[in-house]
């Protein structure tokens, strides 16, 4: 299956203030033609607003199909998400 990568980056009230989704390596590595233990480098790189204040903000990362349904993680705990979350301090 191909996948599209969402990124999604939300402030310290929750409010979504950046996102960027697209094929992985700008469609240069889809996900129908991954190998198994092949690493794939997939920068991203997200706009700020000019207002964006410092704080704790979270980045949502995950993948999504042609029908717009996501793809389901473990994080650690065995909780199950659709998304990994990570903690980005601004400064």
């Amino acid at each position: 299956t191909s996948y599209t990568v969402f990124t999604q980056l939300f402030d310290p009230s929750d409010r979504l203030v950046a996102q960027q989704d697209n094929l992985p390596v700008a469609g240069l590595a889809p996900t129908d033609t991954w190998q198994t233990g092949v690493l794939i480098r997939d920068p991203y790189r997200l706009a700020l607003p000019a207002d964006a204040a410092p704080g704790q903000y979270s980045l949502q990362v995950g993948l999504y199909d042609a029908g717009g349904e996501r793809v389901q993680v473990e994080e650690s705990g065995g909780i199950k998400s659709d998304h990994f979350t990570l903690p980005v301090q601004m400064d």
